[in-house]
């Protein structure tokens, strides 16, 4: 069995939270093994509220297994809300309100750590021009229910990435994986009244703030306003395109509907007009929303996914 190295709680900002904070799964260095120069960079789900990295430690171990150097990435949560029929939100225990973008910003600042400093932690990748150890060159976004909202969004407001790695930083996510994701927060209110709890909890009641952290209903060809002004500032070059993605449902899912699903693969396929890398959908996986995350199907779609996009890159034999 292949060794593996495991590095844990290791912050990736200054002044930390106790969930902003990473782990990463290193496959002991073997010259033989392609994929040594990539991160899979898992974001959990839990309505935005719930979950902590530590509980994916088996998925990690496996896809370290399989060859891939993989990050479990940690955010920061919303308070669980105790009345948001109120005109001012009451939260439980009275805690403070956390909401959008906090829990994006921080995943954004876990991949910029990555790409800046986690050289010293993996296999070094040699530049021309420097021998300080370099981080991944390419990462494959894997984000499970609440977390296929944040790695969606991550693309679509392309300045989170570019403001801490600059426009190579965006263009070093190759490849997008959505489980069992939440992908339109204004369908998912619709669909299941009983969430809007959580919902309003971590975006507020305003449907515009649900709309605008819904990765189905953002477009590369009209980026907002603010991901606009700062990359113009940035002297930006060039149309921001997609990387490939692969949305994973199993039809098995007690807690969300396929629509998610489905109606975010066609908006992927129709942003592959301006030359984005497409979209797949696999509903073969079976399994109930976190169980499927268990089953071998998922590990084997994954790991097909990003094979066969690093193939594009180079020969994987």
């Amino acid at each position: 069995m292949s060794t593996i190295r495991a590095f844990l709680d290791i912050p990736y900002c200054e002044n930390p939270h106790r969930k902003q904070h990473l782990d990463l799964y290193i496959p002991e260095k073997n010259d033989d093994n392609p994929l040594s120069d990539i991160m899979v960079v898992y974001i959990h789900g839990g309505a935005w509220r719930a979950g902590d990295r530590s509980e994916f430690k088996f998925l990690a171990q496996q896809f370290a297994l399989l060859g891939f150097p993989t990050c479990v990435i940690g955010y920061r949560l919303s308070p669980q809300l105790k009345d948001w029929s109120a005109d001012t939100p009451v939260f439980r225990d009275g805690a403070p309100p956390l909401y959008h973008p906090a829990h994006l910003d921080d995943c954004a600042r876990a991949l910029g750590w990555l790409w800046n400093e986690s050289g010293p932690y993996i296999t070094p990748v040699a530049t021309e021009d420097s021998e300080i150890p370099r981080g991944p060159k390419r990462f494959y976004l894997v984000g499970h229910s609440a977390g296929a909202q944040l790695s969606g969004m991550l693309l679509f407001e392309p300045h989170r990435l570019e403001s801490l790695g600059g426009r190579e930083l965006f263009d070093a996510v190759a490849g997008v994986v959505g489980v069992e994701g939440i992908f339109d927060i204004p369908l998912l209110s619709k669909m299941y009244p009983d969430y809007n709890d959580f919902i309003f909890g971590a975006f507020t009641k305003d449907p515009k703030a649900l709309t605008d952290a819904s990765p189905r209903h953002h477009s590369m060809r009209k980026l907002s306003q603010e991901d606009e002004k700062i990359l113009n500032l940035k002297g930006g070059d060039g149309a921001h395109c997609l990387p490939p993605h692969l949305i994973v449902q199993s039809l098995d899912d007690e807690l969300l509907s396929p629509d998610q699903a489905l109606q975010y693969f066609e908006h992927i396929q129709r942003e592959g007009g301006l030359g984005s890398g497409g979209a797949a959908l696999n509903t073969v996986v079976k399994g109930t929303h976190d169980g499927m995350l268990r089953e071998r199907g998922f590990f084997d779609a994954v790991a097909d996914f990003v094979r066969g996009i690093e193939a594009s890159h180079r020969r994987i034999p």
